[in-house]
């Protein structure tokens, strides 16, 4: 895979500050399934890091819940990294813009989220 060549960064940040996966999860809009794939491809690859911010500390799970593509932020939930609680610079974390949104669906598996994270600390 093209992503795997030695010479490629796949956390390469743009002259704005933004990774590939920061820019996939800011401009998702759930209308192309291009899209889909290429964060797949992307999310796949082993040295991928979730956890990195735009300019406002926004990580690519809040932008994920700003955008409600749920089905990014059970990926990154499940990856190093991917911190459902962490607030941008302002302190918004991504359930506080899913509730800003009133995105009902992306609250409930932010909730849910936390909950397996919660029982997986005290088990």
């Amino acid at each position: 895979m093209l992503l795997d060549h030695i010479h490629i960064d796949i956390n390469h940040l743009d002259a704005s500050g933004n990774s590939e996966l920061l820019l996939a999860a800011m401009t998702y809009d759930g209308l192309d399934p291009k899209r889909d794939a290429i964060i797949d491809i992307l999310v796949s690859h082993l040295k991928i890091l979730v956890d990195i911010q735009d300019h406002r500390g926004r990580s690519v799970l809040w932008h994920a819940a700003n955008t409600s593509n749920r089905r990014l932020i059970l990926k990154l939930a499940r990856l190093p990294g991917g911190d459902i609680e962490a607030p941008d610079d302002n302190g918004v974390t991504p359930l506080d813009q899913a509730r800003k949104r009133e995105d009902f669906e992306t609250i409930a598996l932010l909730h849910s989220l936390a909950g397996e994270a919660i029982k997986v600390f005290f088990d």
